[in-house]
């Protein structure tokens, strides 16, 4: 289950201890309930992906070369 993922290595990786047993069963099973409830949702009409939003960064776009730390002379 990605809720395993989620509470499991990656976060032994980062140092931190493991979640409690009960945390653990608490969000896998509100990632199924969200599941089952998603279901009577009708379908998105549009795909809402992350890279599709504009970059707050660079609202005009960039280019590779402009991009980082101000250049020195």
């Amino acid at each position: 289950m990605r809720s395993r993922l989620v509470l499991g290595f990656p976060v032994k990786a980062f140092g931190f201890e493991k979640s409690p047993k009960y945390i653990q069963n608490s969000v896998e099973n509100i990632l199924k309930i969200r599941g089952k409830l998603l279901y009577f949702f009708p379908p998105r009409l549009s795909p809402d992906f992350y890279i599709d939003s504009p970059i707050r960064s660079y609202p005009n776009g960039y280019e590779i070369e402009n991009v980082g730390a101000a250049k020195t002379q």
